[in-house]
């Protein structure tokens, strides 16, 4: 039986679904008369196959889900689409998983929080295997012809001290998760789909728009408070006959020095 991208499967297979399905209906692991409606199909879910019908009027795999031990059957463009072998899975499908070996693939640009999922997932033993991309190599090793050809590159075997080395750069390198407003946000706006980069313009004008209101209403705060704070000082002062700024001195011209110029407070006191 052929699946997605070629892949053949075969019974006992582990394979893995790409896409949610509701409409294929998955029946109960002991009673298969009941459906389990609120277990659908579901992207990165991984099965068991259990029986191929490979017949030119029957194209369909019988499988068990692995975990919960639910059974449904795929057929048509789902399988042929959607159905791939699930033994070797990507870090992120494979979060969850549980197998007694694991051997990982790692790029020496991995990040910490891959390794450990991939160094993770097996009970009995965990191995990883670090690629790392060498710019000089097609110039003294191997075959030119092959080094040159696009998406092709040649393996050579590492020594300990390199892998070593590549795999503290991996745990070294600490990347926090980020959130889909992050990577629009982060990503130049001319590299982003139309509807996305619409989006990433209307919520900086939202954000715009907020920050100065914010900042508005701060002003308008404070500004409440300190004139309510000078109206208490101003009425304390009142009550203790210190509001000097209620009588300003009546003082002559400055050309006639003669007079006195004279202060009067409540208190009676002159100067």
């Amino acid at each position: 039986m052929t699946g997605a991208r070629g892949h053949h499967i075969t019974t006992a297979d582990v394979v893995i679904t790409r896409r949610n399905d509701p409409t294929i209906t998955v029946y109960d692991p002991d009673d298969r008369t009941q459906r389990l409606v609120r277990a659908p199909v579901r992207n990165g879910r991984r099965w068991r196959v259990l029986a191929v019908d490979n017949t030119a009027e029957h194209q369909r795999i019988a499988a068990r889900r692995l975990g919960d031990g639910a059974w449904a059957v795929f057929s048509g463009d789902y399988l042929r689409q959607q159905v791939q072998l699930g033994h070797a899975v990507t870090v992120h499908a494979a979060q969850g998983v549980t197998a007694d070996t694991t051997h990982a693939v790692l790029a020496d640009t991995a990040s910490r929080n891959l390794a450990y999922v991939a160094l993770t997932r097996g009970r009995a033993s965990n191995h990883a295997y670090l690629y790392q991309r060498d710019p000089v190599e097609a110039d003294h090793a191997h075959s030119h012809d092959l080094a040159d050809v696009e998406g092709v590159h040649l393996a050579r075997r590492g020594t300990p001290i390199q892998a070593a080395r590549a795999l503290r750069q991996v745990i070294g390198r600490d990347e926090p998760a980020q959130t889909a407003h992050q990577i629009a946000a982060s990503t130049l706006t001319q590299n982003l789909p139309e509807r996305i980069a619409s989006l990433v313009v209307e919520h900086q004008q939202a954000v715009t728009r907020r920050r100065s209101n914010y900042q508005k209403t701060q002003r308008t705060q404070r500004d409440r408070a300190l004139d309510r704070d000078l109206g208490l000082n101003h009425s304390r002062n009142q009550e203790h006959g210190y509001d000097l700024s209620l009588y300003p001195p009546r003082c002559c011209a400055p050309a006639d020095r003669s007079q006195t110029c004279v202060v009067t407070t409540d208190s009676g006191l002159e100067d």
